[in-house]
């Protein structure tokens, strides 16, 4: 929905109140049909159209004691603590504030900081080693096999290799 100033709702209301078809004429203002009832019954009520009020009507976590605000902040400066640390202080003496209260303390004045971006490296790691030839790369399961038999093994794969060259 485009945003329509008091004078231009009132100026809407006025032109769709004329016409029959009122829900084209409001598709063409692009407003809703029932927008166009809402800001009718407040024309015919105020005799003009607010805006209403996008705020909150309340901050839940906004502290109002003062008392509290002033123990956040003086802990903060002593000991440095973040707002988990600063909440776990608080709980010791008896006074509950979440966390989000102490953080939004600590943003307004200007104790919150923000943790540093940490640098992402690239991957230095091997390339894969691509084969051209036949037995020019062998490798040997170590796991499952005793020393003997990996030597024995290592000596198989020496020998093949020899005579396939």
């Amino acid at each position: 929905m485009k945003e329509y100033t008091s004078n231009q709702r009132k100026k809407i209301v006025l032109k769709i109140n004329k016409v029959k078809n009122k829900e084209i004429l409001a598709l063409k203002y692009k407003i809703s049909i029932r927008t166009y009832y809402y800001w009718k019954s407040q024309l015919e009520t105020y005799s003009i159209i607010k805006p209403k009020s996008t705020k909150p009507k309340n901050n839940k976590n906004k502290l109002k004691n003062k008392k509290i605000i002033k123990r956040i902040i003086e802990i903060r400066k002593l000991y440095g603590y973040g707002k988990l640390k600063i909440k776990k202080q608080l709980e010791l003496e008896d006074i509950k504030v979440g966390t989000t209260a102490i953080e939004t303390v600590l943003k307004e004045n200007n104790l919150y900081r923000n943790k540093k971006k940490k640098i992402k490296r690239k991957h230095k790691g091997k390339h894969a080693i691509y084969i051209k030839e036949a037995g020019e790369k062998v490798q040997i399961d170590v796991t499952l096999c005793g020393l003997r038999h990996m030597l024995f093994l290592v000596k198989y794969a020496i020998i093949n290799l020899r005579l396939q060259i």
